[in-house]
C-alpha cells in the first residue's frame, strides 16, 4: 500500500490506455487470497479511480463486487454468485464469463489430450453453447448482462494446434450465444449448421476438436 505503488499502477494505465481505443480497461483482482480484505478495498477502489481519470471504463473480476464501485465499473462473473450479486447489488453491469461454461482451458471430455478439469465437469460443445446468459442466475436480469467473454487460459496450450483444438469449435458458439437473441436458438439446428461449418474450418486448416455430438461433414 506504498505510494510509489500507486505511482507504478498510474503510469502504466496512463501508457496503455493512450495506447488502446478501446473505452475498457480490464485491471484483474481476482483471487488474491495473501491480501486482507481492507488492502483489497483500498488497492481496488484506488486502482478504479486512476483508470476513470484515464477515460476508461474499469472491469475487475467478480471479487471487486466486496468493494465499493463507481457507477460505470464492470464486475465479471466466474464463479462465485456472491460476489457477483453484490455488484450487482451497487447497480453494476456485468460480464459473464461461468467456467462451468465459458472456460475454454477445460476439458471436452475426461479422455481429452488437453486441457484440465479444476471446474470438476467437461465443457462438451453443446454444454459450451446450449445456455442462456440471462437464465443462468437467478434473479439477474438481462440488461444487466453488459455480454460474455470465453477466455482461454494456456497452462495446457504451448503450440498453436493446441490453440486451435481448445479453441474450436467453442468458439463457434460462444460467438452465436453473444451476438444473437435466445429465441430461436436451439442445440439441434446448431450442430446441423456447425457439421457443415466443419468443412470450412479444415480448409482454413484450424486443427479443431471433432465432438462425437455432431455429425462433421468433409
Amino acid at each position: 500500500q506504498q505510494e510509489n505503488t500507486y505511482g507504478f499502477i498510474e503510469a502504466v494505465v496512463r501508457e496503455v490506455a493512450a495506447l488502446t481505443p478501446g473505452a475498457y480497461f480490464h485491471f484483474g483482482g481476482d483471487e488474491t487470497h495473501a491480501t486482507s480484505g481492507e488492502d483489497y478495498a483500498r488497492f481496488v477502489e484506488r486502482v478504479q479511480d486512476i483508470i476513470l481519470a484515464q477515460g476508461k471504463i474499469p472491469i475487475g473480476w467478480e471479487e471487486i463486487g466486496k468493494t465499493r464501485l463507481a457507477a460505470p465499473t464492470l464486475a465479471q462473473f466466474w464463479w462465485n454468485e456472491e460476489n457477483i450479486r453484490l455488484a450487482l447489488a451497487q447497480g453494476n453491469k456485468i460480464i459473464f464469463s461461468p467456467a462451468r461454461k465459458t472456460y475454454m482451458d477445460i476439458k471436452y471430455e475426461p479422455h481429452s489430450p488437453l486441457g484440465l478439469l479444476w471446474t470438476e465437469t467437461c465443457t462438451e460443445v453443446q454444454d459450451a453453447y446450449d445456455w442462456d446468459p440471462a437464465r443462468f442466475l437467478e434473479d439477474v436480469p438481462a440488461e444487466a448482462i453488459l455480454g460474455i467473454e470465453a477466455p482461454l487460459w494456456t497452462e495446457t496450450v504451448s503450440v498453436p494446434n493446441h490453440l486451435d483444438f481448445m479453441t474450436f469449435p467453442r468458439l463457434c458458439g460462444y460467438a452465436e450465444i453473444g451476438w444473437s437473441r435466445p429465441e430461436g436458438r436451439s442445440w439441434e439446428d446448431y450442430r446441423l449448421r456447425l457439421a457443415k461449418h466443419g468443412a470450412r474450418l479444415q480448409r482454413l486448416g484450424v486443427q479443431f476438436y471433432r465432438s462425437p455430438q455432431v455429425d462433421w461433414e468433409g
